[in-house]
């Protein structure tokens, strides 16, 4: 007989009720996906690798999702420290303009 122990801890844990996730009607669907990903990564026990895969989402677009639920916006690469920036003295800047 295959018995709780048998089976990974992401399943041993889950089923039954705890396989559903309940919202109220009426939730802007923001909140809808971040109660979803937030519930998946907790039964998934914090797995961020396992829950981008359940999702079908990448790592990289979890973990920018969860910087934006802790209330901070996640940092683009475009957005480096400009008062530590390493410049190559081998590359000649070029300054763009845009007309129109």
């Amino acid at each position: 007989m295959i018995e709780a122990e048998h089976l990974p801890s992401e399943l041993a844990a889950g089923g039954g009720e705890s396989a559903y996730l309940k919202l109220p009607y009426g939730l802007p669907l923001r909140e809808i996906e971040k109660e979803y990903i937030l519930s998946t990564l907790t039964r998934l026990q914090n797995n961020k690798a396992k829950t981008s895969q359940a999702l079908g989402i990448s790592e990289k677009t979890l973990y920018n999702k969860l910087y934006r639920y802790s209330g901070r916006t996640p940092r683009r690469e475009d957005e480096a420290d400009e008062e530590h920036e390493i410049i190559d003295p081998d590359v000649t800047p070029v300054k763009i303009t845009c007309i129109g």
